[in-house]
């Protein structure tokens, strides 16, 4: 269900808020209760009532209520001396008075509590003068922001005094980051946890060290590495929980139990992400990122020689694109996955559209960083290339697709020239991924170039094996790279290889 009011737009099965398309931060019981006082605005909510949905029954001050109404007006531009839309009944409680246009959607109310929350606790500082105490809150509002922006994740703050455990019971939320920040002169050390809150489990950790010369700069430098970090491991948690949730078939299930399967660059890997995904639409014909990720699959499926028909999964790719940028068209992660099924298609400068895009809502997005890092490829910019794959590297070092950086670095190496460099790469990156099919191909072309006649025979059957008809000028003309003279060199190494 879809709620429009004024210039805002509550979607309850995204959880999510916008102001004129663009997200609106709220922490989970603040969206929480904005969305009871809406879907109960023919009367007056009590205030027994908002203890007993939001807090579940728990013991909590009048304070606690009262700042979360002074939250919720906030989010959607009223204030507690106008009451345009959330109005005081005293002695009694709220009412939402505002004009509410309701639109239904397909999404299962199972979608509803699936999205992953998190709260960040106030940082811990021993004795900060005003200087180091503002660097620290900058941080936690840098941070807080950029995970805002992820769009999957939703953040709360939190300034209390209680344990991680009590403090994810209060706003409940699932995990809870912990920020400990120590000075020594100009130098800091910021040590970073994440924590699920239900298991009380470590999910993450890791420690951060920079100067203050520049404290912005050191600011945007660690809010980034922590966000590369700490998304993918909250991700990866997620997809553990929805496979043992098995009997959940929304969306957002099906959507997590695709996620590790396209991310292994294997054929019947990829075939069964498909599946998950064309089920996500079923439950959700409006569920963008599984659009997107189809999207991306699919074109995967072109590009590796796996799909029977490679121009009909590139077709079914750019429509299943066009319609996640329809429903999402400022959500990074929708803009990234759609433009890896542009490089797939060959549309390049899309997707150096996109990924701009993306990187523009998210700057510490690895796998945009990784995409552009392609795309400059493809166009024959490799230090570019090989600038923003290690970026992609920097951001998040352990990343499910960290075979896909090395793989990048390598085929810009190679178009450098810098073959022994491109192969180390190359290698270590089909260590991680066998059931790649172009990185043979390039592997092949190094091995050629280096005259390293074994390895260069076992990788020329690897490529037979995927295309048995190959040649010189098939593998060539099958590549997405569009520079001249970096198709030209494939040539000459194919053409030393017997091909």
């Amino acid at each position: 269900m879809k709620y429009a009011f004024d210039q805002y737009v509550l979607d309850a099965s995204r959880l999510q808020l916008t102001r004129e398309d663009v997200p609106v931060a709220t922490e989970p019981q603040v969206f929480a209760l904005l969305r009871h006082l809406i879907e109960n605005r023919d009367r007056v909510v009590s205030k027994d009532e908002i203890f007993s949905v939001i807090w579940k029954g728990r013991i909590v001050s009048d304070a606690a209520l009262s700042s979360r109404v002074k939250a919720v007006r906030a989010a959607i531009g009223d204030d507690g001396a106008r009451q345009a839309l959330v109005r005081t009944v005293h002695g009694h409680g709220f009412q939402f008075v505002g004009t509410v246009e309701e639109t239904h959607d397909k999404t299962g109310s199972a979608a509803v509590l699936s999205q992953p929350s998190i709260a960040i606790i106030a940082t811990t500082m021993v004795h900060p003068t005003d200087a180091e105490r503002a660097f620290g809150e900058g941080l936690e509002d840098d941070i807080s922001a950029a995970i805002g922006r992820v769009g999957t994740i939703y953040v709360a703050r939190y300034s209390g005094q209680n344990d991680a455990k009590q403090a994810a019971e209060e706003l409940g939320v699932r995990y809870v980051l912990g920020l400990k920040l120590r000075f020594a002169g100009n130098a800091f050390r910021l040590n970073a946890s994440l924590l699920h809150a239900g298991r009380q489990a470590e999910v993450w950790a890791d420690r951060f060290e920079g100067q203050l010369d520049n404290p912005f700069e050191a600011q945007d430098l660690v809010v980034a590495a922590i966000l590369g970090r700490l998304v993918p491991n909250i991700m990866m948690v997620e997809v553990q929980r929805a496979l043992a949730e098995a009997d959940l078939t929304d969306a957002y299930h099906e959507l997590l139990r695709a996620t590790p399967l396209c991310m292994r660059m294997d054929a019947d890997d990829n075939r069964q992400a498909v599946v998950h995904l064309r089920r996500a639409l079923v439950s959700d014909a409006e569920h963008a990122l599984s659009h997107a990720m189809l999207a991306w699959c699919l074109g995967q499926q072109a590009m590796s020689d796996w799909a029977p028909d490679g121009p009909a999964a590139l077709a079914e790719a750019m429509e299943h694109g066009k319609s996640a940028l329809d429903l999402a068209p400022r959500d990074a992660l929708v803009l990234t996955f759609v433009a890896t099924a542009e490089v797939a298609a060959g549309q390049h400068t899309a997707a150096r559209h996109h990924l701009e895009s993306a990187l523009a809502l998210d700057p510490s997005l690895a796998w945009a960083w990784a995409m552009l890092g392609a795309v400059e490829t493809f166009a024959g910019n490799m230090n570019e290339a090989v600038a923003n794959y290690e970026r992609a590297l920097r951001l998040s070092p352990h990343d499910p697709m960290r075979f896909s950086y090395y793989f990048g670095i390598g085929a810009a190496r190679y178009g450098l020239g810098e073959y022994e460099d491109a192969l180390s790469l190359l290698e270590q990156g089909y260590i991680e991924a066998p059931g790649s099919t172009w990185a043979p191909r390039l592997i092949l072309a190094c091995a050629a170039e280096l005259n390293l006649t074994d390895r260069m025979h076992a990788m020329a059957e690897k490529v037979r094996s995927v295309r048995p008809d190959a040649t010189a000028e098939k593998l060539v003309a099958a590549s997405v790279v569009k520079d001249q003279a970096y198709r030209d060199r494939m040539l000459s190494s194919f053409r030393k290889a017997g091909f």
